[in-house]
């Protein structure tokens, strides 16, 4: 595929070929992964040429071309004629959203309770298939700390899960944990909120999905202050997200993604654990950042004092 990106990139480089306009940028124009490729470019058909002219010259070197029925296009803010001319270029289906990818949606939308199905039913599943359905408490607590509970740790590290969607996963967990696989609702002996507290406070030191999910985007977050600058994500958001501005300054914008709109939503939370070291300087915001004892001075003493002392 590094072939196929030289190529791409040697295209990009003429006068008619247009980036899509959320890549120009960052220059991205394909994104691979194992056998599944995406290629972004601007939605006109003198782009496309290039994009098809590409492909074809890697099927001449590598004999590899994209399957036709397994391969789509789409489309945003594309007039009729033009996506009709570019389908029959290319000779592919117009594909809509959301489709699944690497096992999660992708989506221009929030996440709803529908789009994580799969994975409150991959969990129902999990636990009627197990043929042993005498465990003890001790060995069903086992199968949920690393078992289930696993199975939901991709999708939380991806995205902030509804609450409805926690509360039935935490429901399926809880039931099994009392109940077994027959997942009845009732014989609870102690509240789920107690059993997920420190075995040293009582409880059995299983994880609360929601407290859990918070974790696993922080570190998103964290990888996007400490650097990442080998991450194509990193560069993107700071390109077009953040641009000259703090992490910690930007306002939430009427128009932005419901993910990141979730990710601004959390910086409060998030903040008081990610600690500056100066240095030299450059790197670091005066107001905004965690680097004085007293914490963020933007916080400490509000944009009146940053607006007088200019």
């Amino acid at each position: 595929m590094e072939v196929l990106t030289c190529i791409l990139r040697e295209k990009a480089n003429l006068p008619d070929f247009q980036f899509h306009w959320r890549c120009s940028k960052t220059k991205i124009i394909n994104l691979c992964f194992a056998d599944d490729l995406m290629i972004f470019c601007k939605g006109d058909l003198s782009s496309v040429k290039h994009i098809q002219s590409s492909l074809e010259e890697f099927e001449v070197l590598s004999g590899l071309s994209p399957s036709p029925g397994k391969s789509h296009v789409f489309f945003s803010g594309v007039h009729h004629a033009t996506r009709e001319n570019i389908l029959q270029l290319l000779g592919f289906k117009e594909g809509s959203l959301p489709v699944r990818y690497l096992g999660v949606p992708l989506l221009t939308t929030k996440l709803k309770h529908v789009d994580c199905k799969n994975l409150i039913d991959r969990i129902t599943i999990k636990i009627k298939n197990w043929a042993n359905r005498d465990l003890t408490y001790a060995g069903r607590l086992q199968l949920i700390k690393n078992v289930l509970f696993s199975m939901q740790t991709y999708w939380a590290s991806l995205f902030i899960l509804h609450k409805k969607v926690i509360k039935e996963v935490e429901t399926i967990l809880r039931s099994f944990l009392w109940s077994g696989p027959d997942l009845k609702k009732s014989g609870a002996k102690v509240s789920w909120e107690h059993l997920c507290s420190p075995k040293q406070e009582g409880g059995l030191g299983l994880k609360s999905l929601q407290v859990w999910n918070k974790s696993a985007i922080a570190k998103h977050i964290w990888f996007l202050i400490s650097g990442g600058k080998q991450s194509m994500w990193c560069q993107w958001v700071k390109s077009y997200l953040i641009k000259d501005k703090s992490f910690w300054e930007i306002n939430i914008p009427s128009n932005s993604s419901w993910v990141w709109r979730k990710f601004l939503i959390i910086r409060s939370i998030i903040q008081p654990y990610i600690k500056v070291a100066i240095g030299n300087g450059l790197s670091t915001s005066l107001w905004f950042d965690n680097w004085h004892p007293l914490g963020p001075l933007a916080v400490k003493y509000g944009p009146r004092m940053m607006y007088d002392s200019g």
